[in-house]
């Protein structure tokens, strides 16, 4: 029906005011009158898609943070990593020359 309505060259079954009083009888929110009734299935159909779509905003800010979570774990197990790496880098580098002290001392 709403192809129809809005200008698309899709063809119905049934007239779009049979349609709306149909609608009518199975939705208390849909008004009998068929004007009115096609006004309201408009209504329902732009608070339907406005639902939608605010279920998908909030399934991606979901998953945005999702993603932001695993990236900043990803970020501290690198990090992690890093300074395990320079650590053992500042080790071997005392390490190294503490042996050289103790050569200089010793020889």
């Amino acid at each position: 029906m709403f192809p129809r309505l809005f200008g698309q060259p899709d063809a119905l079954k049934y007239p779009p005011e049979m349609v709306a009083i149909l609608m009518s009888l199975l939705y208390d929110t849909i008004r009998t009158d068929p004007e009115q009734a096609v006004a309201d299935l408009v209504e329902f159909n732009r608070a339907s898609l406005e639902r939608r779509n605010s279920f998908q905003a909030e399934q991606d800010d979901e998953l945005d943070d999702l993603e932001d979570e695993l990236d900043d774990d990803l970020d501290d197990d690198l990090s992690d990593e890093l300074d395990d790496e320079s650590s053992d880098e500042l080790d071997d580098d005392l390490d190294e020359e503490l042996d050289e002290d103790l050569e200089e001392d010793g020889g």
